[in-house]
């Protein structure tokens, strides 16, 4: 089957549509970029337990970085037996989730990807961190205009530079089996030079905050046990506004979205296997996002956020209230959400069904779709260009 790119308002759009304040300091402190590992000169940008572990891992000669080197405790990770489909729910648990669990940003300077340690049964250990997803950003072309004239060049040139990967962090028990970290991780690098995050302006560095962790999916009465818990279920906090002329801070609705980290069931300590799943248009639409490449430093951006701006600031020329105006998804498959219920509800198998199971029948048959595909015909299908929900002239829904 091939990738479909779906357009919908989703998804953790607000922590890049902050990244449009770098263009402007790239201009007015060009001198400031971060050029090395001198890590005293970014460290005050983080409160202390915002500084990552750089942890050396007993057995191994790498140096593992951006993850935190304390294991967590069955006891101490989150959990959620039902998802929150309403705003009301969702910004229940959002809350209750805390800053705690908020997606922290990567330290600027080190190795975006790196190997995972290898798994060694006797001993709790962290293994490392692995993409989930990268997105982009992009200046709505209806919202164009209303960018300054002297900058509106070198804003749309810097996004188009940069890019933010969304990490899992994984960790395995004395068994040697995977399990999730439960606070992700956000890289900030540049187009032309992935190996090494970057550093981000401030206002990225809390937006992305706004990305929390709800907890491991996990519907059984008995204790967690974060190995066999495969789903871990985020939400993302944003302002959506869909008239793109319309100004002013009240055209912008609070909104929030889901994300499912889910291991396939192929997934291991050796080798984690994700498929990420997100909502999209208020959680009405589920797609299965493309997979990013774990052999690929540079990797395509499943998700292109469209933003206007609400103020600017500094004469009119620095702009300021990022505001969503719609996204673009490089997805697999998409159903509406009412489907996925139903499918969880056992309308189509007779009884209940789990959140894991459903991903994996999901993901199935999205890969039973493109090697179908494949044996079909001499060429391996590839994403075709960006079409905005509605207006694809082959609209794709599960039946």
């Amino acid at each position: 089957m091939q990738s479909k790119t779906i357009l919908a308002p989703i998804t953790i759009l607000g922590a890049l549509a902050t990244v449009i304040i770098v263009a402007l300091q790239v201009s007015r402190q060009s001198s400031g970029r971060y050029q090395g590992s001198a890590k005293s000169e970014v460290a005050g940008q983080f409160n202390e337990d915002e500084i990552l572990d750089v942890s050396p891992m007993s057995g191994s000669s790498l140096l593992l970085t951006g993850v935190n080197s304390e294991i967590p405790k069955a006891k101490d990770i989150p959990i959620i037996r039902q998802i929150p489909w309403t705003l009301q729910e969702l910004a229940r648990d959002f809350r209750r989730a805390g800053t705690a669990m908020s997606c922290r940003m990567l330290e600027p300077g080190i190795e975006l990807m790196q190997p995972l340690v290898q798994p060694k049964e006797g001993t709790d250990r962290a293994l490392g961190r692995q993409t989930a997803f990268t997105m982009n950003l992009e200046i709505d072309p209806a919202a164009k205009s209303t960018l300054p004239r002297v900058t509106r060049g070198a804003i749309e040139s810097y996004l188009e530079s940069h890019q933010l990967t969304i990490q899992a962090q994984f960790y395995q028990n004395a068994k040697g089996e995977l399990f999730f970290g439960p606070q992700v991780r956000a890289g900030f690098i540049e187009v032309d030079s992935p190996e090494r995050t970057t550093e981000p302006e401030p206002m990225v560095t809390a937006s992305i905050k706004e990305l929390r962790t709800l907890g491991l999916y996990w519907d059984q009465t008995t204790e967690l046990v974060p190995s066999q818990a495969r789903t871990l279920v985020l939400a993302f906090r944003y302002s959506l506004q869909k008239d793109v002329l319309a100004g002013g801070k009240a055209a912008a609705d609070q909104e929030f979205e889901l994300l499912f980290l889910h291991q396939l069931k192929d997934s291991m300590a050796s080798h984690p296997h994700l498929a990420v799943f997100a909502t999209s248009n208020a959680r009405t639409e589920l797609s299965l996002l493309d997979a990013p490449d774990p052999q690929s430093i540079l990797q395509n951006s499943v998700i292109a956020a469209r933003v206007r701006f609400g103020d600017f600031n500094m004469m009119g020329m620095y702009p300021s209230n990022p505001i969503v105006t719609g996204v673009f998804h490089k997805a697999q498959i998409s159903l509406p959400v009412e489907s996925f219920k139903a499918m969880m509800e056992g309308f189509t198998s007779g009884a209940p069904r789990s959140l894991p199971d459903v991903l994996d029948e999901l993901h199935n048959r999205s890969a039973a779709g493109i090697s179908e595909q494949v044996e079909n015909s001499s060429e391996v299908p590839t994403v075709g260009d960006a079409q905005p929900a509605g207006e694809s002239s082959e609209p794709e829904l599960l039946q």
